[in-house]
């Protein structure tokens, strides 16, 4: 509850048997070193569509929510500093509203939406993970992303094996890869629109950069109506004069948003 935020998880948390964690709309949970939130047949529920106090979930060394909980004085978060929220089953599921979610992923992605999962997630901030912001994979896993922003992650998003995305009103940026899809897609059950791509163009490793990066050399992806951070769309080579941000692969891009500005 909000009277008892905030909350300092010491030990990993486990939602199973059709139970379900609810945290409240302004609630401040801090994570120690490599603790984890795992569903593995319940539901998590964190924050609120009708209450726009954000849930904020970030390292136990954050004291810009919470304050100095772990009582060593002024510390700076870092990337990593906590484990990951885990929905493994095709009997759990997660919704996120209004949220804050921050320096977790340190082996892994910050959230990991697998085995048939399914995850809503909405108005919602992902930052400053180790690795990937979500990752979602096999098929049957869902994952509905709305009016939230991606950012400060190697990969924003992976989405492998056939998962199923709706990504819609996000904001992508200063990401190694924005939008990360594999080899094995299932380009019908993909909706990437109405995003906007800028700064995905950190140099790590031999991965190369991108906006929006599509494997899978056998389809087509359809990402239209998305903005590229730049009035001249996304640098592709068949776009002649782009300078937004890149794309890889067999992607139809046109029209994006601005298109025919000035």
């Amino acid at each position: 509850s909000l009277a008892n935020s905030p909350y300092i998880v010491t030990g990993d948390i486990t939602v199973n048997n059709g139970d379900t964690l609810t945290i409240e709309p302004g609630v401040v949970v801090k994570m120690q070193a490599n603790r984890n939130i795992n569903a593995t047949n319940g539901h998590i529920i964190i924050g609120s569509a009708s209450n726009p106090s954000p849930v904020v979930i970030t390292s136990y060394k954050d004291d810009a929510y919470g304050g100095d909980t772990n009582g060593d004085g002024a510390t700076s978060p870092g990337v990593g500093d906590w484990g990951r929220i885990l929905v493994s089953s095709a009997s759990s599921q997660i919704t996120i509203n209004n949220a804050l979610i921050r320096y977790g992923g340190v082996t892994n992605g910050q959230f990991q939406i697998v085995s048939g999962a399914q995850a809503t997630i909405a108005n919602t901030t992902i930052e400053y993970s180790n690795s990937t912001g979500i990752a979602i994979r096999n098929g049957d896993t869902v994952l509905t992303l709305t009016d939230s922003v991606i950012r400060n992650h190697y990969e924003g998003i992976t989405i492998s094996f056939q998962a199923d995305a709706t990504i819609t009103g996000t904001t992508f940026n200063t990401n190694r890869r924005g939008i990360a899809i594999d080899t094995d897609a299932d380009v019908a059950h993909l909706t990437i629109s109405g995003n906007t791509f800028s700064g995905n163009n950190i140099v790590a490793g031999s991965t190369p950069f991108a906006g929006l990066d599509f494997a899978d050399s056998d389809d087509t992806l359809i990402a239209i109506n998305n903005d590229w951070g730049s009035s001249s769309g996304p640098t592709i080579a068949s776009n002649v004069g782009g300078t937004g941000d890149r794309i890889i692969g067999n992607v139809t891009y046109s029209p994006w948003t601005g298109q025919n500005e000035a």
